[in-house]
């Protein structure tokens, strides 16, 4: 059964007396907003690891963001992630099916043992590795949130099996569609024509500058944003 439009802005309204953050204190504007992101910064990565620490089996989303999934997640959704981990258990309690993608061989083999221990069985995990060798660059989460896509070293173009894997799907075939892995732009992208109607996309660390393609193709659609002060998770309801 789809997610309503009225299921949907009635976890939003919820949500938005939360008492999480309510922005993200990365976007600002001026020198005052960056000393108030330097002053924030250590207080709100504190409040968001003392969060995972007291919920050790939840995915490493937004807080509000896995308070919205708990309520419009249902026990009949076919559900794919790109990047698998905790997630992975999480959702596959949650859902009738969920097809996971993932591209590190270490991590998945560490993901294929959890869910043999679990004995889960209604996941189906696919190691899918890169095309092109990735720069192993690293890059602080301040600068990941300002790259350009341009800028970025691994390009999505290095992910093209990784990111065509749904289109082995019929459009309309899926309920729920999580993007929190590599190529997230290519990846949340693709994943429109094949998510039914009523169906959510989420995509995680959506304050990133080189998401802005998915922000713009979905601006119709009705949002919920979620953020720790540092991070965001969207969450859109296709029309």
């Amino acid at each position: 059964m789809p997610v309503t439009i009225t299921e949907f802005e009635s976890i939003k309204e919820s949500l938005s007396r939360s008492g999480y953050a309510k922005k993200n204190y990365t976007v600002r504007h001026g020198q005052k907003g960056y000393w108030k992101y330097r002053i924030s910064r250590p207080f709100l990565k504190a409040r968001y690891s003392k969060f995972c620490k007291a919920n050790p089996e939840t995915p490493w989303l937004t807080p509000d963001a896995i308070i919205a999934l708990n309520q419009l997640l249902k026990p009949d959704f076919v559900a794919l992630e790109y990047g698998s981990g905790r997630s992975t258990l999480f959702f596959s309690q949650k859902v009738e099916k969920l097809y996971s993608v993932e591209h590190h061989e270490e991590w998945y083999n560490h993901v294929k043992q959890l869910l043999a221990e679990k004995e889960v069985k209604n996941t189906s995990l696919n190691l899918i590795k890169p095309d092109k060798i990735l720069s192993e660059i690293k890059l602080s989460s301040e600068l990941q949130m300002f790259i350009s896509e341009e800028d970025y070293p691994n390009k999505d173009n290095f992910f093209d099996k990784y990111v065509e894997y749904i289109n082995s799907f019929d459009n309309d075939f899926f309920d729920f569609v999580l993007v929190d892995g590599r190529a997230r732009k290519s990846c949340a992208l693709v994943g429109v024509d094949k998510l039914k109607s009523g169906g959510l996309l989420v995509l995680d660390n959506s304050e990133r500058l080189r998401y802005k393609a998915v922000h713009d193709t979905l601006k119709d659609w009705p949002r919920l944003f979620t953020t720790t002060g540092l991070t965001d998770t969207t969450i859109w309801l296709k029309p």
